[in-house]
């Protein structure tokens, strides 16, 4: 059986809370999913890509909902090779000014410097309490990303 991983990331992708704000956040989500394997916060110099592993479908334009995969794959491809620096884009089906970070994944995926991971942990769903808790600890919105690896 393949492992399962909740990641949640700021919403900004540039955003890292403070070291006292990721232990505060490892510990709500420890208390809140107990079965998990393990949590970690994992930061890193530059914006990485934060998928959703196996669980990849699709990519629509957030304006239009057309089905942008081959466009983005090319799109992705330019943001690696400038280290994800600038994640700005213009959709190639109605002109969208946008971001990468911004797009409508089947499964929600995103950019970031911070993550908080929890692996195998035993939900399907994080409550919303436990999601505001960790929103107000870090100061901004959270995204979930389930993610099969």
């Amino acid at each position: 059986m393949a492992d399962s991983v909740l990641r949640i990331i700021p919403i900004d992708p540039r955003h890292v809370p403070s070291a006292l704000e990721r232990a505060a956040a490892e510990d709500v989500l420890r208390q809140a999913l107990p079965r998990a394997d393990e949590i970690v916060s994992v930061v890193t110099h530059d914006v990485r890509f934060v998928d959703c592993g196996a669980n990849f479908e699709t990519v629509h334009c957030p304006r239009c909902g057309t089905d942008i995969g081959e466009w983005w794959t090319l799109a992705m491809e330019a943001a690696v090779e400038q280290h994800f620096m600038d994640l700005r884009i213009t959709t190639p089906c109605c002109g969208r000014r946008t971001s990468l970070n911004d797009l409508t994944y089947s499964w929600a995926m995103g950019f970031a410097r911070y993550k908080l991971e929890a692996m195998n942990p035993d939900v399907f769903d994080l409550p919303e309490n436990i999601r505001q808790r960790l929103e107000r600890i870090f100061g901004c919105r959270v995204r979930l990303i389930w993610a099969h690896i």
